[in-house]
């Protein structure tokens, strides 16, 4: 009889306190923009690309341009948890990097014309973000991913009588990306969000490291 006493005891303070302790996990999970379960897609512009900077810095005075878009930043992240999630990260980029040189016209005349290269990159890998701060409003994240990468550079020119012409895809690259970041959402889905870091890097040929992206902006949705 003492034993059933104490059964019954024991399972009414264990009823008792579990609505307290469900209301305060529902009353912690008020206060996090980020719950687990959620889906968050940012789309974004990373500054600067890389090529563009070397090729302007290395090229100086030598009537040599550098002109493109991106890298443009896409994500998508799945909340495993309430301050972790899993998800993939992809880039793209596209520049232009043209200068004048004398080729013959059709008469036969040397005359300057435009020569140039165009590269096309893109990167898909997996990423992993811990948010260390999540608020209402807003919260704060340090993130690292990797993956592999698409590289392709394609000649061109403006000469007439000039047939050379390369079109070279490179083996395919390491992609490597490690930022701290932050989210602030205007509304319950909608936000904006900050990383500063590298939020692009190639490791070409598996010998040079080539950084990008140091700062990037963009748009979150959350589901």
């Amino acid at each position: 009889m003492r034993k059933i006493k104490t059964l019954l005891t024991l399972s009414l303070i264990l009823l008792l306190g579990l609505p307290k302790q469900t209301k305060c996990q529902d009353k912690k999970e008020e206060g996090m923009i980020i719950k687990k379960g959620n889906f968050i897609t940012s789309v974004g512009y990373g500054l600067p690309g890389a090529l563009r900077i070397y090729l302007r810095r290395e090229e100086a005075g030598k009537d040599l341009k550098a002109i493109g878009i991106g890298p443009l930043m896409g994500k998508v992240e799945y909340a495993l948890f309430e301050n972790f999630t899993i998800g993939l990260s992809s880039t793209y980029a596209q520049n232009d990097v043209h200068w004048l040189q004398d080729a013959k016209d059709e008469n036969g005349n040397l005359k300057p014309y435009r020569h140039g290269v165009i590269v096309k990159e893109a990167a898909l890998g997996l990423r992993l973000n811990y948010y260390f701060i999540n608020k209402t409003k807003w919260n704060m994240y340090g993130g690292l991913g990797a993956g592999r990468g698409y590289a392709n550079a394609e000649t061109y020119t403006e000469a007439p009588k000039e047939k050379v012409y390369i079109n070279h895809t490179f083996p395919s690259p390491w992609h490597f990306e490690g930022t701290i970041g932050s989210k602030y959402f205007l509304t319950k889905n909608i936000g904006v969000y900050t990383e500063l870091g590298l939020g692009q890097s190639w490791l070409l040929y598996e010998y040079y490291f080539i950084p990008a992206a140091i700062a990037q902006f963009g748009l979150s949705v959350k589901f």
